[in-house]
């Protein structure tokens, strides 16, 4: 879809993929898929896009994004990717370049290493997120809320720390695909 938008100054890509519900085992690679994917400076896209190729100015996203995260998420999600682009980058050559990015995931090309420090970061981010006594308790009350077990958001760790980066590769290869995937180029 192709859309005009008077108050943009630069034009954007958004490309959205349809992930697994929360109960799915594909639910936590998808998270650390995303991660992986959208998670800051050090992330693969930012690296490839932005500073790699600079077909972007910027590009943020993940599981849910931009409406919430994956441990508040109750049902169906998207992955999602946004991107400002350069006003003459065309916006198909942007999503042909996520998508062979995404279809090399799909092929196993990760490392331990880098799954690892995906890991440990989202590790890291849960309990700093939960550290403010308001959000631990916004956390607990949307747990029992979408689960009827507040409790189990202790177990968010532990399932992180369980990805492989053979989990990354099946959820890549699964979701991550074009017959998955919708994109908008907004326009100036």
């Amino acid at each position: 879809l192709t859309q005009n938008d008077q108050f943009a100054q630069v034009p954007a890509v958004a490309i959205g993929y349809r992930m697994p519900d929360p109960g799915s085992r594909d639910y936590i690679p998808a998270w650390a898929l995303g991660e992986l994917l959208l998670a800051g400076d050090a992330s693969r896209l930012y690296q490839g896009l932005v500073k790699g190729q600079e077909l972007l100015i910027q590009v943020q996203g993940g599981m849910g994004w931009p409406l919430g995260d994956a441990v508040s998420n109750g049902g169906p999600s998207m992955l999602v990717v946004f991107g400002l682009t350069r006003p003459a980058t065309p916006a198909d050559r942007v999503v042909g370049t996520v998508q062979k990015e995404l279809d090399r995931l799909a092929r196993g090309a990760l490392t331990g290493a880098e799954v690892e420090r995906v890991k440990i970061k989202m590790i890291s981010d849960f309990y700093t997120d939960l550290e403010p006594l308001i959000n631990r308790a916004d956390r607990l009350a949307v747990r029992q809320a979408l689960t009827g077990d507040a409790a189990s958001l202790n177990h968010i760790p532990a399932q992180i720390n369980d990805v492989t980066p053979a989990d990354l590769t099946r959820v890549a290869g699964t979701y991550l695909t074009v017959q998955n995937r919708s994109w908008i180029n907004r326009l100036p």
